[in-house]
């Protein structure tokens, strides 16, 4: 009996050490090994894109302006925003302001960044406010637009010229320059000249526009409200119009309209 109880431990042991040491197989997670295999077929997916021609050429064109299309570009002191990408040269940016301390400013007709070319299209808004060292301002010919208060408080500003294709100068453009003494725009499509564009420009007495023949009563409605302004110089063959825009209920100041 004692040897039969020895012999069934003996055999209980063996059992059990034969259960333990037989491997168990592991099983993958059947959620992990789905994820997975998601994760590998999308790698492929993106590694075989192919991107449209057209969007190459915008692609390349846009590093090579900067980053992306809102990016800000610095060329000979002054900033600009690109506004159209350049795709086939026609590239335009606006001018937003000033890096260096210029006191003479020629907006140019185009700017030249990495090799591609941007036409000079508006000055924006604020571009130059309070600047305390510009002196002169000569307009480039690509240059349509000139945008609220671009130039107010420049307090030793005396002379703005140039603008052969400007069509538009927004509200207070010109506010507080009070040493403006020269504005001569020479541009044949300006159609208007935003309210209180020379407020407070103490010695501005002549506004030159003598090119145009595209003003209308309401693009120069209270545009001379506040100046100094009492001469305009405008084309012979509008004076008889012109001179009916610029009346004091209209333009807001008392002004000799002459050609």
């Amino acid at each position: 009996m004692k040897h039969l109880k020895i012999a069934t431990a003996l055999l209980s042991a063996l059992m059990c050490a034969s259960m333990v040491m037989t491997p168990v197989p592991v099983i993958a997670d059947e959620t992990e090994a789905t994820e997975t295999q998601k994760i590998e077929e999308t790698e492929k997916e993106e590694a075989s894109v192919v991107f449209p021609v057209t969007l190459k050429k915008l692609a390349s064109n846009a590093v090579a302006g900067g980053e992306n299309l809102k990016d800000i570009l610095t060329v000979g002191g002054l900033k600009y925003k690109v506004t159209s990408p350049a795709v086939n040269g026609t590239g335009t940016v606006k001018l937003i302001g000033v890096e260096d301390q210029l006191t003479n400013v020629s907006v140019p007709n185009t700017v030249t960044v990495q090799g591609i070319v941007y036409k000079v299209t508006a000055i924006g808004e604020r571009a130059f406010l309070n600047n305390l060292t510009i002196k002169s301002l000569n307009i480039g010919s690509n240059v349509t637009s000139i945008e609220d208060e671009a130039f107010s408080g420049c307090t030793k500003l005396v002379s703005v010229k140039g603008g052969s294709r400007l069509k538009t100068i927004g509200a207070r453009t010109f506010v507080g320059c009070t040493k403006l003494k020269t504005f001569n725009i020479t541009s044949s499509v300006l159609c208007k000249i935003g309210p209180y564009s020379f407020f407070a420009d103490g010695m501005l007495k002549t506004l030159q526009i003598k090119k145009t023949t595209k003003l209308t009563k309401a693009g120069v409605k209270n545009s001379l409200k506040g100046s100094s302004v009492k001469t305009v110089k405008v084309k012979k063959s509008k004076l008889k119009k012109y001179k009916k825009f610029f009346k004091k209920n209209n333009c807001g100041k008392k002004v000799t309209v002459k050609k």
